[in-house]
């Protein structure tokens, strides 16, 4: 059995990774948000566009 002090370690390291992933698709999910308003952007031109 892991020592109390390894154990703490390891999970305070598995929840430092979670957090990462976590802050990696929060900021994809912005930068998907942001891609699709572009998106609709030019949808909306090419609507007026082609009248």
């Amino acid at each position: 059995m892991m020592k109390r002090d390894n154990l703490v370690r390891l999970t305070r390291f598995k929840v430092n990774e979670k957090r990462r992933q976590v802050e990696q698709l929060e900021l994809m999910m912005t930068e998907f948000a942001r891609m699709a308003a572009d998106l609709d952007a030019q949808i909306l031109n090419e609507e007026k566009k082609a009248g």
